[in-house]
């Protein structure tokens, strides 16, 4: 328990940062894919009905 306890404080900085990064490249891709997330969509359903018509 104490070892968990001081691997936690050793490295729950760089897991803090690594969320923060990871916070904000999902949120620049959402942010940049939500405008052609659609688009996208559409064209892999239109994608998958040529491919299978």
């Amino acid at each position: 328990m104490i070892l968990f306890l001081g691997f936690q404080k050793k490295y729950s900085f760089k897991i803090f940062g690594f969320h923060l990064v990871n916070i904000s490249i999902t949120s620049f891709l959402s942010y940049t894919g939500f405008k052609n997330h659609i688009s996208v969509r559409v064209n892999i359903l239109y994608l998958c009905l040529y491919k299978y018509a």
